[in-house]
């Protein structure tokens, strides 16, 4: 689940998506083992462990439901992005150690920047930031 947040979430409200599902996991490590064992001690029924196996039983229930309401919303408003496999190519190129070429490319650059000065190295961040272009020839 924790993979599918940036998918789901506008690329601005990424770490408080984050730190909500952190929140709310931390929320159900502290009350679930209350719970199970109030079940566990407080009933006779198969020695004491009926609610309790019911309780986890209805904890899987409710993740699958909200698993396929995931699911379900992924395709309708999404087109299906959280079940999308990657292209072997850009695969490839990920796994993949830089050229000799390309790593002296990205070497002079940091070289040129480290000579300019502190003004112009952040307008350079600045342009290779915005310019798509500049950084695919890397």
């Amino acid at each position: 689940m924790w993979g599918s947040v940036p998918y789901t979430c506008e690329p601005k409200q990424i770490a408080t998506a984050y730190g909500l599902c952190t929140a709310i996991q931390n929320i159900g490590m502290t009350i679930s083992p209350l719970i199970a064992g109030s079940l566990l001690g407080g009933t006779k029924k198969d020695d004491g462990y009926f609610w309790y196996l019911a309780y986890f039983q209805l904890l899987g229930g409710i993740g699958l439901c909200l698993n396929l309401v995931l699911y379900f919303d992924d395709i309708k408003n999404r087109g299906g992005v959280l079940n999308r496999v990657d292209k072997v190519e850009e695969l490839d190129d990920l796994m993949t150690t830089p050229t000799i070429a390309k790593r002296d490319k990205a070497q002079q650059m940091r070289e040129e920047l480290a000579a300019q000065g502190d003004d112009s190295t952040k307008a350079a961040l600045l342009n290779y930031k915005t310019d798509g272009a500049l950084r695919k020839s890397l």
